[in-house]
């Protein structure tokens, strides 16, 4: 569904990422393993349009997508719920979650039904200002915004950041769900041990580039990821 072919990005001058090499095959979890500053969030940015690579491809669908806008991106079925939640705070959630709605499509209450199945405490937030959630209920107005758009490909930035241990617990739960119902998604994350129980495969990211890479068994008993990120 998703490859990307050596792929480079940078900020000016400064080298982000280097030969980049990533597959998302259609019904999957994959996740992007990285501490902070290993490039993950610009690898989406890249993905999505707001960088543009300076070389490489990026493919969906078997169609590129190095010369689209992140508006046509987004059209052809990619969502990201972005690291940091970026909700529209003055803005109430129900107003948050129309945002993400394509306009073209008439299905947004069975839309809203499937999320208050996803996460029933947003039900009764509908007209309360989305800065006034909790962190927690803000990460869920997040992805929920994201599924919307029905996404083809779902990209969750840092999802379980800042959030309580039982709280990430239900969120990989959901995150599970969702995939069950037919969306594949790319997971980037820095808690490498929640990201690969829900994962089929992953791979690792350190400096811009990718250190290792394979199924969810062989990154639990890699090295590098033992020593870096499980403990």
């Amino acid at each position: 569904m998703l490859e990307l072919m050596s792929v480079y990005t940078s900020y000016g001058k400064i080298k982000m990422l280097e030969n980049i090499d990533l597959v998302v095959n259609q019904g999957e979890v994959v996740c992007l393993l990285g501490s902070n500053g290993a490039g993950k969030s610009t690898t989406i940015k890249t993905i999505v349009g707001l960088l543009t690579p300076n070389s490489g491809q990026i493919h969906f669908e078997g169609q590129s997508l190095n010369s689209l806008k992140t508006f046509d991106i987004v059209r052809r079925g990619i969502s990201i719920a972005p690291e940091g939640r970026r909700l529209f705070p003055r803005m109430t959630v129900e107003q948050n979650l129309l945002i993400g709605l394509d306009e073209e499509k008439s299905n947004c209450d069975q839309l809203k039904c499937w999320i208050f199945e996803l996460f029933p405490a947003l039900k009764n937030r509908l007209n309360q200002a989305a800065g006034t959630l909790s962190g927690g209920e803000q990460a869920m107005v997040s992805i929920s915004r994201a599924l919307m758009q029905e996404p083809k490909l779902l990209i969750l930035d840092e999802p379980s950041f800042g959030l309580a241990p039982i709280l990430v617990e239900a969120f990989y739960q959901t995150i599970t769900e969702i995939n069950r119902h037919g969306t594949t998604i790319l997971l980037s994350e820095q808690n490498a041990g929640k990201a690969l129980e829900v994962s089929c495969r992953g791979y690792v990211l350190q400096k811009g580039t990718i250190h290792a890479s394979g199924s969810k068994e062989e990154l639990l008993d890699n090295d590098l990821v033992r020593a870096c990120y499980l403990g």
